[in-house]
């Protein structure tokens, strides 16, 4: 298991229930199969700097996880066909020695 960094761009202007309910949804997805949510740190509403899938909004969400690739790959493929989340970026985060 190593440490990553999860950063997930949901769309602007969904509502808060739904919004909640994706957040539980990644974050269940991320626990499973011995996977640890660590800390999720949520930045709120941001402007991007470019349209992304013509939206200039995007609800930003940073999930510090210890994970195996399974869960990740996993995670992948679930954000890739969700229509709420615009990008995702997934940052190995172990400290070198």
């Amino acid at each position: 298991m190593k440490k990553y960094e999860i950063m997930v761009i949901l769309r602007a202007g969904i509502p808060a229930e739904e919004q909640k309910k994706e957040m539980d949804k990644l974050q269940s997805l991320l626990s499973s199969k011995g996977g640890k949510v660590n800390h999720l740190d949520n930045w709120n509403e941001r402007d991007f700097a470019q349209p992304i899938q013509k939206q200039t909004k995007g609800w930003y969400l940073v999930y510090k996880v210890t994970s195996s690739n399974e869960i990740l790959d996993e995670f992948r493929r679930v954000v890739k066909i969700d229509p709420q989340i615009l990008r995702f970026l997934i940052i190995n985060n172990q400290e070198s020695k």
